[in-house]
Protein backbone atom coordinates (compact mmCIF):
# COMPACT_ATOMS: atom_id res chain seq x y z
CA UNK A 1 0.00 0.00 0.00
CA UNK A 2 1.24 3.78 -0.63
CA UNK A 3 1.18 6.29 1.21
CA UNK A 4 1.96 10.64 1.33
CA UNK A 5 3.16 12.18 4.08
CA UNK A 6 3.01 15.57 4.76
CA UNK A 7 6.80 16.28 5.82
CA UNK A 8 6.56 20.43 6.86
CA UNK A 9 7.33 22.98 9.65
CA UNK A 10 4.48 25.57 7.96
CA UNK A 11 1.58 22.86 8.88
CA UNK A 12 0.74 19.79 10.18
CA UNK A 13 2.14 16.68 9.45
CA UNK A 14 -0.01 14.31 8.28
CA UNK A 15 -0.01 10.49 6.65
CA UNK A 16 -2.44 9.59 3.69
CA UNK A 17 -2.89 6.51 2.66
CA UNK A 18 -3.62 6.08 -1.16
CA UNK A 19 -6.58 3.86 -2.15
CA UNK A 20 -8.72 5.12 -4.72
CA UNK A 21 -7.17 4.47 -8.29
CA UNK A 22 -7.28 8.74 -8.81
CA UNK A 23 -6.76 10.83 -5.86
CA UNK A 24 -6.84 14.79 -6.46
CA UNK A 25 -4.34 17.13 -4.51
CA UNK A 26 -5.31 20.70 -3.85
CA UNK A 27 -5.80 23.56 -1.50
CA UNK A 28 -9.79 23.40 -2.00
CA UNK A 29 -12.11 21.02 0.14
CA UNK A 30 -13.30 19.05 -2.54
CA UNK A 31 -10.04 17.30 -3.15
CA UNK A 32 -8.92 14.13 -1.80
CA UNK A 33 -6.06 15.29 0.13
CA UNK A 34 -6.52 18.91 0.91
CA UNK A 35 -3.49 21.22 1.48
CA UNK A 36 -4.22 24.03 3.31
CA UNK A 37 -1.30 26.88 2.73
CA UNK A 38 -1.45 29.69 0.14
CA UNK A 39 1.85 28.15 -2.19
CA UNK A 40 -0.92 25.24 -3.20
CA UNK A 41 -2.97 25.45 -6.19
CA UNK A 42 -7.17 25.09 -5.79
CA UNK A 43 -6.35 21.58 -7.65
CA UNK A 44 -2.87 21.21 -7.30
CA UNK A 45 -2.27 18.11 -8.51
CA UNK A 46 -3.51 14.39 -9.53
CA UNK A 47 -2.58 11.02 -8.51
CA UNK A 48 -3.64 8.20 -10.93
CA UNK A 49 -2.94 4.47 -9.75
CA UNK A 50 -0.45 2.35 -12.06
CA UNK A 51 -0.14 -1.37 -11.05
CA UNK A 52 0.93 -1.06 -7.57
CA UNK A 53 2.28 2.62 -7.96
CA UNK A 54 0.89 6.05 -8.80
CA UNK A 55 1.50 8.49 -11.66
CA UNK A 56 1.88 12.06 -10.58
CA UNK A 57 0.41 14.95 -12.75
CA UNK A 58 0.89 18.30 -12.24
CA UNK A 59 -2.86 20.40 -12.65
CA UNK A 60 -1.49 23.35 -13.91
CA UNK A 61 -0.40 24.63 -10.78
CA UNK A 62 0.59 28.15 -10.49
CA UNK A 63 3.67 26.90 -7.76
CA UNK A 64 4.12 24.13 -9.60
CA UNK A 65 5.01 20.51 -8.56
CA UNK A 66 8.75 18.85 -8.11
CA UNK A 67 9.72 15.45 -7.66
CA UNK A 68 13.46 14.56 -5.77
CA UNK A 69 14.03 18.95 -6.66
CA UNK A 70 13.26 18.77 -10.90
CA UNK A 71 9.77 20.44 -11.53
CA UNK A 72 7.49 17.85 -13.33
CA UNK A 73 4.36 17.78 -15.61
CA UNK A 74 4.16 13.99 -15.45
CA UNK A 75 5.98 11.58 -13.09
CA UNK A 76 6.48 7.75 -12.57
CA UNK A 77 6.61 7.78 -8.77
CA UNK A 78 8.70 5.57 -6.57
CA UNK A 79 9.35 4.70 -2.95
CA UNK A 80 11.07 7.38 -0.99
CA UNK A 81 10.32 10.17 -3.78
CA UNK A 82 10.41 13.73 -2.15
CA UNK A 83 7.57 15.85 -3.65
CA UNK A 84 6.73 19.55 -2.97
CA UNK A 85 3.11 20.71 -4.11
CA UNK A 86 4.40 24.43 -3.99
CA UNK A 87 5.76 24.83 -0.92
CA UNK A 88 4.85 22.08 0.83
CA UNK A 89 7.00 19.10 0.63
CA UNK A 90 5.77 15.19 0.71
CA UNK A 91 7.18 11.73 0.87
CA UNK A 92 5.84 8.89 -1.24
CA UNK A 93 6.26 5.51 0.08
CA UNK A 94 4.79 2.41 -0.95
CA UNK A 95 5.78 -1.42 -0.27
CA UNK A 96 5.15 -2.29 -4.31
CA UNK A 97 8.39 -3.46 -5.66
CA UNK A 98 10.78 -3.09 -2.36
CA UNK A 99 11.57 -6.59 -2.25
CA UNK A 100 14.90 -7.28 -4.02
CA UNK A 101 14.31 -10.82 -6.33
CA UNK A 102 16.18 -13.54 -4.97
CA UNK A 103 19.66 -14.59 -6.08
CA UNK A 104 19.55 -17.79 -8.66
CA UNK A 105 20.26 -20.93 -7.12
CA UNK A 106 23.05 -22.72 -7.94
CA UNK A 107 21.50 -26.17 -7.34
CA UNK A 108 18.99 -25.67 -10.14
CA UNK A 109 21.30 -26.27 -12.96
CA UNK A 110 23.41 -22.77 -13.95
CA UNK A 111 26.58 -22.61 -13.29
CA UNK A 112 28.04 -20.20 -12.00
CA UNK A 113 31.61 -18.57 -12.19
CA UNK A 114 33.75 -15.88 -12.37
CA UNK A 115 34.77 -13.54 -15.08
CA UNK A 116 38.48 -14.69 -16.08
CA UNK A 117 38.27 -11.44 -18.41
CA UNK A 118 35.95 -8.17 -19.66
CA UNK A 119 36.75 -6.08 -23.09
CA UNK A 120 35.58 -3.31 -23.29
CA UNK A 121 32.10 -2.34 -25.37
CA UNK A 122 32.59 -1.18 -28.94
CA UNK A 123 30.54 1.64 -28.15
CA UNK A 124 32.48 2.89 -24.68
CA UNK A 125 32.57 6.22 -24.83
CA UNK A 126 34.92 7.85 -21.67
CA UNK A 127 33.15 11.27 -20.50
CA UNK A 128 35.42 11.63 -17.91
CA UNK A 129 37.60 14.81 -17.83
CA UNK A 130 40.59 13.34 -17.02
CA UNK A 131 43.01 11.77 -19.57
CA UNK A 132 44.21 8.11 -18.81
CA UNK A 133 47.23 8.28 -16.62
CA UNK A 134 50.64 7.71 -19.07
CA UNK A 135 54.23 7.98 -17.98
CA UNK A 136 54.06 11.44 -19.29
CA UNK A 137 51.73 12.87 -16.77
CA UNK A 138 52.78 11.42 -13.85
CA UNK A 139 53.46 13.68 -11.26
CA UNK A 140 56.59 12.50 -9.86
CA UNK A 141 58.09 16.27 -11.14
CA UNK A 142 55.16 18.56 -9.73
CA UNK A 143 55.68 16.25 -6.71
CA UNK A 144 59.37 16.85 -6.07
CA UNK A 145 58.65 20.79 -6.98
CA UNK A 146 56.45 20.76 -4.13
CA UNK A 147 58.60 19.11 -1.81
CA UNK A 148 61.46 21.19 -3.01
CA UNK A 149 58.71 24.74 -2.72
CA UNK A 150 57.44 23.25 1.04
CA UNK A 151 61.10 23.04 2.35
CA UNK A 152 62.24 26.58 0.90
CA UNK A 153 58.76 28.02 2.66
CA UNK A 154 59.95 26.22 6.18
CA UNK A 155 63.59 27.51 5.99
CA UNK A 156 62.44 31.03 5.28
CA UNK A 157 60.17 30.90 8.03
CA UNK A 158 62.88 29.68 10.85
CA UNK A 159 64.81 32.50 9.44
CA UNK A 160 62.63 34.78 9.60
CA UNK A 161 61.93 33.42 13.27
CA UNK A 162 65.47 33.94 14.12
CA UNK A 163 65.77 37.46 13.19
CA UNK A 164 63.07 38.58 15.10
CA UNK A 165 63.68 36.67 18.24
CA UNK A 166 67.46 37.82 17.88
Amino acid sequence: MASLTIQSDVIASREYQLEKPQITIGRLEDNDIVIEHGSVSGHHAILIKNGEDYILKDNNSTNGTTVNGTRIEEHFLKSGDIIHFGYIQTKYVTSAGSVAAPLPDPAAGREISFATQSTTPVNFVNLSPFGKKTEESSSKPLDMANTVLAVLAVLSLAFFAFRLFS
